[in-house]
């Protein structure tokens, strides 16, 4: 009797290409010597790493130190920038083709050469900027109108935003429902351009996407990211990519199979989403053990920014030294939750306090079903597709914004 057909496994990278998938950038704190990275992640690029995602994931967690330039000119006079050198006085990394290899780097920004810079270690002690950084500023999203028709939101729901497929999905939240608290300090219900969702944007479709159960468990894992990428048909844009920042290190082959099949790939239109969601997002996924690795010895003292417990109007975070046992610490890797840490009140005080709501996962309601050939049409058109506009209504219902909310600010 003939054996079955079984469905072949995937060809996975041997030799070189896999050994180059295989390795890590890792950038550590000039100001520490003894310390492991300060921010370790994958070179899905073969080997190297997209430059604005390292280079980013570094500014975040000094207290959003970007500038225009983003530490590109070389070592500049008032620019953060990476270097292969703990010295200050050493040169910047060299970029080639937007990206830089995998290796040993170091983070420095200029005004701390004779004392550690800051940084954030957890979510919610990260502040919201005042200006979003310039990948996110010009990102490309569809214009889908200011109030979007009802078939526009079924439509948006009806397959996953990475894979197309319209079976076993989930509405993934893109600020976790378990960041409520941060979302509303730092008063991020002013972003969504449709009035009727302010109310409840983190349950609104400007905060969710369709993503296949399995993917959603990687974005809220922090292994996949939607990061915006240069668009090579339009300079100066950016349009919306996957990006694996850490495979979930179960087994050598799986993390590869994440990588060749979900990096850098193009995501299917989302509607209404606020770039500043997407970059929020960005920044949740950063503050987990698995890409922050912090020190844990008693004796280590450590520069931190925190949140501002006596602040009223403004959310700001302010510098403190703490030990590196009592530091605020990322989730788990596995986690969607964080314990957080302020000088007011303890863990478990603070826990109480926090509600976490349920489980992230949402399943999508059961709607018709729609075409192929029309997420075909509209992938190739999303940007400045007239024709979809058409669906959509242009009227606000006018209603006032009365959230109260405390200004964001820069560290």
């Amino acid at each position: 009797m003939a054996a079955p057909d079984i469905f072949p496994l995937m060809e996975l990278p041997t030799g070189t290409d896999r050994s180059l998938l295989l390795a890590t950038v890792d950038v550590y704190h000039p100001g520490y010597r003894r310390l492991r990275p300060l921010i370790s992640l994958r070179a899905s690029d073969k080997g190297t790493i997209h430059y604005d995602v390292i280079y980013y994931a570094c500014c975040i967690t000094a207290g959003n130190k970007w500038s225009e330039s983003e530490g590109k000119d070389g070592r500049g006079r008032d620019d953060a920038y990476l270097s292969r050198s703990r010295k200050h006085s050493d040169p910047a990394v060299d970029i080639s083709n937007n990206t830089i290899p995998a290796g040993k780097y170091y983070f420095h920004i200029p005004g701390y050469e004779k004392a550690p810079y800051p940084i954030t270690t957890q979510f919610y002690h990260w502040c919201f900027p005042s200006e979003l950084p310039k990948p996110w500023r010009f990102l490309q999203l569809p214009n889908l109108g200011v109030e979007p028709s009802t078939t526009a939101v079924e439509l948006h729901s009806e397959s996953c935003r990475v894979t197309a497929e319209r079976n076993m999905l989930n509405m993934c939240h893109i600020v976790p429902k378990t960041a409520r608290r941060w979302f509303n300090e730092s008063g991020m219900h002013e972003y969504p351009t449709v009035s009727v969702v302010r109310s409840k944007p983190m349950e609104s479709y400007c905060n969710l996407m369709a993503l296949r159960t399995d993917i959603h468990r990687a974005f809220d894992h922090s292994n996949i990211v939607p990061f915006p990428k240069p668009d090579p048909e339009a300079d100066g844009t950016y349009t919306l990519r996957t990006h694996v920042l850490v495979p979930p290190a179960k087994s050598t082959n799986g993390d590869l199979e994440m990588i060749v099949k979900y990096h850098n790939r193009p995501l299917y239109p989302i509607l209404g989403v606020p770039p500043e969601f997407l970059f929020a997002r960005f920044a949740w996924c950063l503050f987990t053990d698995s890409i922050m690795l912090l020190p844990e010895e008693k004796e280590t003292e450590i520069a931190v920014l925190m949140v501002d417990d006596k602040a009223t109007d403004e959310r700001t975070s302010v510098p403190d030294s703490i030990s590196g046992d009592d530091l605020p610490r990322p989730r788990a890797g596995n986690s969607k939750y964080d314990k957080i840490t302020t000088r007011k009140h303890n863990h478990d005080e603070m826990q109480e306090e926090i509600d976490y709501g349920t489980d992230d996962a949402q399943s999508v309601t059961s709607i018709d079903s729609c075409d192929s050939a029309y997420y075909d049409h509209f992938f190739d058109n999303i940007y400045g597709d007239s024709s979809y506009e058409s669906t959509c209504s242009s009227q606000s219902d006018g209603e006032e914004d009365e959230h109260p909310t405390k200004k964001r600010v820069l560290s």
